[in-house]
């Protein structure tokens, strides 16, 4: 049986009807932020946890994970012990985020706190808190913020290639996420730019 797939304004909405959405992140990659009311419980860990989560095989499930992969691994390995109301979040946390959804701001360590406040020059940090943030940046701060992100994960993909080690997932799970944001932001932006100049042409 295929496992469905959903958008996350889908899950959010059933979320809201009462069924349950993990995130099947690992509990330090979730320090980027998840799904509002999500539960964690990582991917490795699923089928020993999930008695204790959704004891009814029939309980309405929903999984999410960063873009959507593991997330339907989780889906195939429930549907395999008997769940069968199952459905995988498409584009993942990252999406979920970028669409503004909301969210449960994770806790960074100090490192990453300054790490984020130093390259998305905003007076708040974390992935997670980047809707609320970005919201209110100037296009120059978000564009700024892209093009310090842009290159450290292109430094991260250089030194990968070379069979080197880049940096932590988490790390770079939360570039990534950042990175996502701050072009739906720009998007936005543009967006509002054009609707401004219909309204002028208009007067």
């Amino acid at each position: 049986m295929t496992i469905e797939r959903i958008s996350p304004a889908d899950a959010l909405r059933r979320q809201q009807s009462g069924a349950i959405l993990i995130d099947v992140l690992e509990d330090d990659e979730r320090a980027a932020g998840k799904p509002a009311g999500a539960i964690g419980v990582p991917l490795g860990e699923i089928l020993d946890r999930i008695a204790a989560t959704a004891p009814n095989l029939d309980a309405p499930i929903l999984l999410s994970c960063a873009h959507g992969q593991r997330s339907l691994h989780a889906a195939m390995a429930l549907q395999g012990i008997g769940y069968s109301r199952l459905a995988s979040v498409e584009g993942g946390f990252v999406r979920w985020a970028a669409e503004g959804l909301p969210v449960d701001r994770g806790a960074l360590d100090s490192d990453a706190a300054e790490r984020y406040s130093r390259h998305l020059l905003l007076p708040e940090v974390g992935a997670a808190g980047q809707i609320q943030v970005l919201a209110v940046g100037t296009v120059e701060q978000v564009v700024d913020a892209r093009a310090e992100l842009q290159l450290r994960t292109e430094a991260v993909s250089s030194v990968e290639r070379e069979g080197g080690e880049a940096g932590t997932r988490p790390q770079v799970l939360r570039d990534h996420i950042a990175l996502a944001i701050c072009d739906t932001m720009l998007v936005g932006h543009r967006a509002q730019q054009r609707r401004e100049r219909f309204r002028h042409r208009q007067h």
